[in-house]
């Protein structure tokens, strides 16, 4: 949902546990998804509106707010 977010240019909602503020949901413009190491964690990077600025996101500490099939 990240890379097609990214790829589309449509915000991506989700809850993020981790950060200042653990459990709170998040709207972001995906800007880029990376990972540094090989077997290191990936990461999610964007404009975030509730911030009003470039956040950067530990995909492991994301949960998805709905699925599709």
């Amino acid at each position: 949902m990240f890379i097609e977010g990214m790829l589309t240019g449509e915000p991506v909602d989700f809850i993020y546990v981790g950060g200042s503020k653990p459990g709170s949901r998040r709207k972001v413009n995906v800007s880029l998804v990376f990972q540094h190491e090989p077997d290191g964690r990936v990461y999610v990077a964007g404009y975030c509106e509730e911030r009003e600025a470039n956040r950067v996101f530990a995909l492991d500490l994301v949960m998805v707010l709905s699925a599709w099939n």
